[in-house]
């Protein structure tokens, strides 16, 4: 109940929950991920890195904003095995190219039916993000600003003000 009041006084709470969810998600793929990989690096194991691209794909699906975990997860595995490694070398990176490939195709997979429903631009740009451009912007930006320091200047309170001056 206490939820329904909180997301009835302010509605976006109920957007929020969903993506605290997505974030979670994103963490804990984005850490199964760094697991595999750390496991690729040192056994060269096709089906480690085959899982790592699947991870890597469940992690950008449910927060788009992990595709740089993601990215980071990838060049840490890239540099890992060019520092540790020459022999084998070029089977690892062949491997870690099938890697990629693995995460692009399951997250090409899992954003199907979005693209298919909506088109390719809902994935760019959201329809409840609103217009962004100057005209906006300008139009909002002294009262922004007016926000921005009350907000900044209200809870301060006194003993700060005063230690500022000193």
């Amino acid at each position: 109940l206490m939820a329904l009041a909180m997301a009835a006084g302010f509605p976006p709470l109920a957007e929020l929950s969903p993506m605290a969810h997505g974030y979670s998600l994103s963490w804990l793929f984005l850490m199964l991920s760094f697991v595999l990989a750390r496991h690729f690096v040192r056994e060269n194991n096709g089906f480690t890195v085959i899982l790592m691209g699947v991870a890597g794909a469940l992690a950008m699906w449910s927060q788009p904003t992990a595709m740089f975990g993601t990215i980071m997860v990838y060049l840490w595995t890239l540099f890992s095995m060019l520092t540790k490694y020459d022999r084998s070398l070029g089977e690892r990176l062949a491997l870690l190219g099938a890697g990629l490939l693995v995460f692009l195709l399951v997250s090409v997979l899992l954003y199907l039916p979005v693209v298919i429903d909506h088109g390719a631009d809902q994935l760019f740009r959201h329809a409840s993000e609103g217009e962004r451009n100057w005209r906006t912007f300008t139009a909002g930006y002294p009262a922004k600003v007016l926000d921005l320091c009350m907000w900044i200047a209200d809870p301060v309170g006194w003993v700060v003000a005063v230690l500022g001056f000193i």
